[in-house]
């Protein structure tokens, strides 16, 4: 059998007894056992890659025509509800809820506003076009609405952003635009 992990192949090269002896050969073992293994570390530097990647051209993401993309990085992960972004993680104010604990097993539209008629006018839609939907309705948490950028995101079902609210206009969003958004999110319309 090949063994296709370089560092794994080394390892079984020199053989247990090699690699735990307390000799100079043992260290010189372990040496180059180490080094096949130090390659592979950029793969573990790659956060912003990994992180923050984007479906920024799916032909099921909304565009934001209202702003530019934000910026990339290859080590660094920079929080984003750019659509087609990874929904951002933060904890809640009571700082022991992730906003990821209230989401659905489908999409969910997550709400900043104080009254919440955005997302009750989305939850209405999807019932219509039978697109199952959770409210995540957090009138009261200021930080994480800082983090997330709009007053409105739709975030589809494997975690990533499908649309976001124009800034400062969520509430001016109408049934015929939600409409449109849910059915492009959900793959029926294009």
């Amino acid at each position: 059998m090949e063994v296709l992990i370089p560092w794994l192949t080394k390892a079984h090269e020199f053989g247990l007894e090699n690699l735990n002896a307390t000799t100079e050969h043992g260290q010189r073992c372990r040496e180059e056992v180490r080094d096949s293994i130090l390659p592979g570390r950029w793969i573990h530097e790659q956060t912003g890659t990994i992180m923050g990647y984007r479906y920024s051209d799916s032909p099921i993401v909304i565009a934001d025509p209202s702003a530019s993309e934000p910026p990339t990085s290859i080590t660094e992960y920079i929080p984003s509800t750019w659509p087609g972004a990874r929904a951002p993680h933060v904890f809640l104010s009571d700082g022991k809820t992730s906003i990821f604990d209230l989401y659905g097993l489908n999409f969910s539209i997550v709400d900043f506003t104080e009254a919440g008629k955005p997302s009750d006018e989305f939850v209405t839609v999807a019932g219509k076009l039978n697109i199952p939907i959770t409210k995540v309705h957090l009138p009261g948490e200021a930080h994480c609405k800082v983090i997330w950028e709009r007053d409105v995101v739709l975030v589809r079902p494997d975690g990533f952003v499908a649309w976001r609210s124009p800034p400062g206009r969520a509430q001016e969003v109408n049934v015929g635009e939600i409409q449109k958004v849910l059915l492009i999110a959900a793959g029926k319309s294009g």
